[in-house]
């Protein structure tokens, strides 16, 4: 098994470990992107998880990438960036010249080359968007990579999903 193989599955195996344990889901999607911006040398990672019927952005969780502007995001916008009725991915060659991304200063433009989203159903209107920031323009994820991203956003939507059903039965109990 070739070496970053062995990394994957070790890392897969890690937050797997962390949803059966029922650790918190805030730290199971903390280690997911943190994972993800280190073993990829990317400048950072972020997950939303966003509610399409309300249209807001629920809550969010980075690694990595400091520009307090991306963090804080509008729905708006971040759907225009990274539209979930897209495809399962949306690749943003180069976020410097994107016209999606609206300020150069406002989202850290100046700062990301470019940008891999992905998208991950987790239960009713929720949505999951991972996305990963690489210094460099133009910068295409192997297929393996995109293969791990997609392998922890889809643990990371597990993860939500049992504290979702775990938070419906606790009111059906007290109801």
């Amino acid at each position: 098994m070739n070496e970053d193989y062995s990394r994957y599955f070790s890392i897969f195996s890690q937050v797997s470990k962390a949803i059966h344990s029922g650790e918190n889901t805030a730290e199971v999607l903390e280690q997911i992107v943190t994972h993800i911006t280190e073993i990829l040398e990317a400048r950072g990672c972020i997950f939303w998880i966003v509610d399409t019927c309300k249209k807001s952005i629920e809550s969010q969780i980075s690694h990595g990438f400091s520009y307090r502007s991306l963090e804080c995001v509008d729905y708006d916008t971040l759907v225009t960036i990274l539209d979930p009725a897209a495809t399962d991915m949306v690749f943003v060659e180069n976020a410097r010249e994107d016209e999606r991304i609206p300020d150069l200063e406002r989202l850290g433009k100046r700062r990301v080359g470019s940008i891999n989203g992905f998208f991950f159903k987790i239960a009713g209107p929720y949505t999951g968007i991972l996305a990963v920031y690489n210094f460099s323009s133009y910068k295409q994820l192997a297929q393996h990579q995109k293969e791990l991203i997609r392998a922890l956003g889809e643990q990371g939507a597990i993860a939500l999903q049992r504290t979702l059903a775990y938070d419906e039965k606790m009111l059906e109990s007290l109801r």
